[in-house]
């Protein structure tokens, strides 16, 4: 039997997170390294990624992050959302959902 102590349990307090699609044309080296970081905490020793690589993935697929803030802020988290064409019409999935540790 599991119990619930609402005294001891910490208090949990979210703090504004913004969420945008990057662009091809928008990405920087900071957003590449910041999502290399993510991306070691979902493969650890996966290859870095290039600014190529994500303009690529960007150019291809919905590339989503959450900044921690506004978008000056660090990326805490990124998503790929990959849609094609089915006989019964468009179709959408949802990939590599990554969190930062931190802030989960």
């Amino acid at each position: 039997m599991v119990s619930f102590d609402p005294v001891s349990t910490k208090e949990f307090v979210m703090s504004p997170v913004l969420v945008e699609v990057l662009r091809p044309e928008q990405l920087t080296e900071k957003d590449v390294a910041e999502l290399n970081i993510l991306l070691q905490q979902f493969s650890p020793g996966s290859p870095e990624l290039s600014l190529d690589c994500v303009r690529e993935i960007a150019e291809n697929e919905c590339l989503v992050v959450a900044h921690d803030g506004d978008v000056t802020s660090p990326i805490v988290g990124m998503a790929t959302l990959v849609t094609y064409r089915s006989p019964t019409g468009r179709v959408g999935r949802v990939e590599y959902v990554i969190v930062m540790e931190s802030v989960r």
